[in-house]
């Protein structure tokens, strides 16, 4: 056994691309120590990512998770390298088998998980040395960048725009932030952008900020907001490339989905942003008194404190400069490569890698 890390990333895993911005951080970080990595993907990454990657010495690995050879195939590569450290990023938890590939070659298992609860049990317990637990964004992701761009294709001029990151494939979140929409002064626009339910492939090829793929969630959340007399100013701008940029656009941010990961409410932070959330998952945790928590599925709730932040551009000012600071010290990738290498370190040192069984690493 030596200093390499494997890293295997579930074809399911939330993201802005194939590869999480961590990974890069981590990769860089590894490199200067002297360790060796491994990143087994479901598919092959984008040609920037790759030749990212190539510069870090990183050997990729391409691997389809469905098929019923991938468990044997990742037993042989761990068998034959040995690797000390085995990571898995699924957006739940990984297959028994994949972790059983692990283990069997003795290396110690660890599952980067989302904000939700997973189901654990003694089978999982046995498995899994260590889960580590929250997100983290890359700072240098907001640099020399602005929303100008996006308010000009929306058409909005100094109209105070909402935008709300959330997966459509479900409606409750999502369709609060409508309703809420009806309570507010008629200038307010709402723009909903990522996750579940949108077709970045539609809005890149037809050049249009409002392009997405009309799913029957995104139908619905129309027809209620058809209803409500506010289409116009609701706006469907699908998964984004240009993510930092549609934030940067914002006035305020909503992350108000129990099914949206934190992440969502990290990067409206770290585009200094007012960012609000409902109360739910770890997002009161993430936000604390950098933002606004209002209970789930509560409109009138949700369009007060949207008002309140527009109403006092001072106060919305000084929340998006917290939240900023608080990404700085708590979830920027820096901060997430130095807590996990401080415990790769340790694992290093060990004769044996493994560690004690469910141990989690709160990363913030």
């Amino acid at each position: 056994m030596h200093r390499s890390i494997w890293f295997v990333l579930g074809h399911d895993i939330e993201k802005r691309g194939s590869i999480p911005d961590t990974l890069f951080a981590l990769a860089d970080r590894l490199r200067l120590e002297d360790v060796s990595v491994t990143m087994v993907l479901a598919k092959t990454p984008a040609p920037a990512e790759r030749e990212a990657l190539r510069e870090l010495d990183v050997d990729v690995r391409v691997l389809d998770f469905e098929s019923a050879r991938a468990p044997v195939a990742l037993f042989l590569w761990f068998q034959e390298y040995r690797p000390a450290i085995v990571q898995f990023h699924f957006a739940g938890n990984p297959p028994c088998t994949f972790l059983a590939a692990a283990k069997l070659a003795r290396a110690c298992t660890v599952v980067q998980e989302r904000d939700s609860i997973r189901p654990r049990g003694l089978l999982l317990d046995r498995v899994i040395d260590m889960r580590i637990e929250g997100s983290a964004v890359s700072l240098r992701r907001f640099e020399n960048r602005d929303g100008s761009a996006v308010r000009r294709r929306l058409g909005l001029g100094p109209a105070p725009l909402v935008v709300c990151i959330t997966p459509l494939d479900e409606t409750k979140g999502a369709e609060t932030v409508v309703r809420a929409m009806a309570l507010l002064d008629p200038e307010v626009h709402l723009a909903f952008a990522g996750g579940a339910g949108f077709a970045a492939v539609a809005s890149r090829r037809s050049g249009n900020a409002e392009a997405s793929n009309g799913g029957p969630c995104e139908m619905a959340l129309r027809s209620i907001a058809g209803k409500l007399g506010i289409s116009k100013r609701v706006h469907f701008l699908g998964a984004r490339d240009n993510v930092e940029d549609v934030l940067l656009a914002s006035s305020v941010v909503v992350v108000s989905s129990p099914e949206t990961s934190s992440l969502a409410a990290i990067e409206g932070m770290a585009a200094a942003r007012p960012v609000i959330v409902t109360r739910s998952g770890a997002l009161p945790t993430v936000v604390a008194d950098a933002g606004i928590v209002v209970p789930q599925e509560d409109p009138a709730s949700l369009g007060l404190a949207i008002r309140t932040v527009l109403s006092d551009p001072e106060e919305g000012a000084r929340l998006g400069r917290l939240g900023r600071k608080r990404v700085e010290e708590a979830y920027s990738t820096d901060v997430y490569a130095d807590r996990l290498l401080k415990t790769y370190r340790k694992i290093f040192l060990r004769a044996d890698a493994r560690t004690e069984p469910s141990r989690i690493l709160q990363i913030a």
